[in-house]
């Protein structure tokens, strides 16, 4: 007996102890006020707070955690939603289980909305996230409410927007599945101004709707009423319906600074031997998601489809919901319909890009006729490929802005900069099927830079494939990939799928130039070697400058192995920069300075016209070269006279076409590609250094080695004759 009340006595001791402890450790913890000195950034929200009484009722007798978006944070989305009820989404910031940071788990969390619409969080190393926003400071108390109980504050980036009634007696509507939204997404605030009837309406029919009615964490994707505009509805099957979601994963865009944007995801497909892949991508303020599908059985790849976000993040029951322009899977739009899709959009707001990567190239396209003609009245066997420079990129390019301005302004150079205007648009069109498979394979089986015809007037885009670091695709540059009249630009998004053809998205427009020959060394890899010599005595700065122009023969990196081949110690004196002043003699072959010159006007100039065999030679900053085109009649005696093959066993040569050739000390360089246009010049790339066997004398080395260790040596011997 006595035991037994002595346990009682100790139980009671504890109950009291414990009780004492946490109403001491509660009122460690500041009030309201207190919180609110300390946690400036975070008064607006606890305000909304205070003035809410669903929301004091539920502090009243639970103790939970808040997520509490920044001032800033919540000033913004009142902007971007001004006719909208703050009041109706801030117990969609409340759970009613004390969580700290670290209690955090991958996996959904009850809020206190009406109907207990979850949260879902995601954890990326020491990162939480709760949908797409992210927990930037955490594990704060406060006493807050009728009876001073106190919260885990953790504050956060954005405010957290649920998918609510717009009309709060409509119950039935409350914490939605993604049945329930696709069925019902006029009723939802979130989803306006879009809807997803006609999508909806097709599910039913093709008895599908229990597909996103499973339970678990999924991403879904939406096409709403207005992608119905171009493409047919009956063309929606049970197979594209499958490829609309990604079972297993909530993936809220935005997170981790975008760290989907390179990842590939499976969709749902029960098919056999057919599967479904998903990419998100992002241009500007604007997301993009592509579908890609593959036939196993024939290894075959079909065209990608692209769609833009129109509204992503909508947190539901069973994962998220993503709103889309179009369905994903389906080719149902000829390329000119496809670009024109991209327009059937709410207005955008200056700066943005909320009318589609295609929407300004477009644009212009529909202002010339003879480019428009050919793209919307095609005829059954035509087909096409276009490069389109992304809104955003046709906004940024200072160069063909003004060149769009004098196109519209009437004076003396309307006419000829209407001209140039319809070749670039033609320059981005290739007559043909061009996939990013053909360009790879393409470029793969052949030494010279793989090139297409374009409908510009003699003009070509070369393409070049490199692997990044890091990276185990094949990534299609426009230096590294595409080129155009000298420009480059990189392939942004490759393959978006049309019935006549396919569009890649690129990231520059083509054929007019906004960089200098410094930032083309610097970026093109065929140029690397060129680049790295030329960065002694710092020889390459001349080429930043913008008021001069200058005309460079630039030799490719093969060049400088061939180099190599015929002297490596010649090789090692120029690359470990030994003798800089070697160097900067051999570029300076290689540059005329104050002109500008094609490869055409080259020719003109080296050729004098007459019956002779006879080539003027061109001037150089330090030496002079003669270029002829190897379409001139004369061009064997040419050849005979000035110039004798050199291929190296070491070098490969091109199997492909070239055009132009330089003569210059009893060697033929071929120009392998020409006419590259900078902002201050033009760029020719050849295939030889223009190197005479003096240029470089392996005993300078030598001497700037003696040189090296007589100045080490000598001011020791000094010192030892003067001890």
């Amino acid at each position: 007996m006595w035991i037994q009340g002595h346990r009682i006595f100790w139980l009671l001791t504890l109950v009291i102890l414990n009780s004492w402890i946490c109403t001491t450790l509660a009122q460690n913890s500041p009030d309201l006020e207190e919180f609110k000195r300390l946690n400036s950034d975070l008064t607006e929200f606890l305000d909304e707070i205070v003035n809410n009484p669903q929301f004091n009722s539920a502090l009243e007798y639970k103790q939970g955690t808040i997520f509490i978006p920044t001032n800033n944070v919540l000033s913004e989305f009142k902007r971007a939603h001004p006719n909208d009820d703050i009041s109706s989404i801030l117990l969609y910031h409340f759970v009613n289980t004390p969580t700290i940071l670290a209690d955090f788990e991958e996996t959904s969390i009850a809020t206190e909305l009406p109907g207990n619409l979850p949260i879902w969080v995601t954890k990326i190393g020491s990162d939480v996230y709760l949908n797409s926003a992210k927990i930037i400071r955490h594990d704060r108390k406060v006493r807050i409410g009728k009876n001073n109980m106190e919260q885990i504050v953790h504050a956060i980036n954005k405010v957290l927007e649920p998918a609510i009634p717009t009309d709060p007696r409509t119950t039935k509507l409350n914490n939605p599945d993604a049945k329930k939204f696709l069925e019902g997404s006029a009723g939802y605030t979130i989803a306006k101004p879009y809807q997803t009837t006609i999508f909806a309406n097709r599910v039913n029919e093709l008895t599908k709707m229990d597909f996103f009615h499973s339970s678990g964490r999924h991403t879904f994707f939406l096409p709403v009423d207005e992608a119905f505009v171009t493409t047919r509805i009956g063309s929606v099957d049970k197979k594209v319906i499958d490829g609309h979601k990604i079972d297993g994963k909530s993936i809220f865009l935005g997170v981790n600074d975008g760290s989907n944007e390179k990842a590939v995801f499976e969709t749902s497909n029960p098919v056999q031997n057919y599967r479904v892949s998903i990419e998100f991508s992002k241009t500007s303020n604007t997301w993009s998601v592509t579908s890609e599908n593959l036939d196993e059985r024939s290894g075959e790849k079909h065209r990608k489809v692209q769609a833009q976000i129109y509204k992503a993040n909508i947190p539901v029951k069973n994962g998220v919901i993503h709103l889309i322009s179009r369905p994903l899977v389906v080719i149902d739009s000829d390329v000119y319909k496809l670009m024109q899709g991209q327009s059937f959009s709410v207005k955008a707001e200056k700066g943005d890009d909320k009318n589609g990567p295609m929407r300004k190239f477009f644009e212009i396209i529909e202002m010339y006729p003879n480019v428009k003609k050919i793209l919307s009245e095609p005829s059954s066997q035509d087909r096409f490929t276009i490069f389109v420079p992304t809104s955003f990129v046709v906004g940024k390019a200072t160069n063909f802005q003004e060149l769009f301005q004098r196109t519209i302004n009437r004076g003396p150079e309307q006419d000829s900069a209407k001209k140039q205007m319809e070749q670039i648009l033609k320059l981005h069109i290739v007559p043909r099927d061009l996939t990013s498979d053909q360009i790879i394979t393409g470029s793969k089986n052949t030494s010279f830079p793989f090139s297409v015809k374009t409908l510009a007037d003699q003009k070509e885009l070369y393409f070049q494939v490199n692997r990044e670091e890091g990276d185990n695709r094949d990534v299609i540059h426009v230096v590294e990939g595409v080129d155009g009249g000298g420009t480059s630009a990189v392939i942004k998004q490759a393959d978006i799928g049309a019935t006549n053809g396919v569009i890649h998205l690129i990231g520059r427009v083509l054929g007019i130039g906004d960089n200098t020959i410094h930032d083309r060394l610097e970026t093109d890899p065929r140029l690397v070697a060129t680049f790295n010599i030329s960065k002694q005595e710092k020889f390459h700065e001349i080429f930043k400058m913008r008021n001069k122009k200058f005309t460079f023969f630039a030799p490719y990196n093969e060049a400088w192995e061939g180099v190599l081949y015929e002297s490596p110690s010649k090789h090692r004196i120029l690359f470990e920069g030994l003798h800089g002043g070697h160097s900067k003699l051999i570029l300076e072959r290689h540059l005329i300075v104050g002109r500008e010159v094609s490869l055409e006007d080259l020719y003109s100039e080296s050729v004098t016209g007459n019956k002779t065999i006879e080539v003027r030679q061109v001037e150089t900053y330090l030496g002079a070269i003669r270029v002829v085109s190897v379409d001139d009649p004369n061009f064997a005696n040419y050849s005979a006279k000035y110039g004798v093959a050199h291929p190296r066993k070491n070098q490969t040569r091109f199997h492909g076409e070239y055009k132009y050739v330089i003569f210059w000390e009893n060697k033929q360089v071929r120009v392998v590609q020409g006419d590259i246009k900078c902002s201050n010049g033009y760029i020719h790339i050849i295939d030889t250094v223009l190197m005479t066997p003096s240029d470089v004398t392996v005993n300078s080395a030598r001497e700037i080695l003696n040189s090296s260790v007589l100045t080490y040596l000598l001011p020791i011997f000094l010192s030892l004759i003067l001890l």
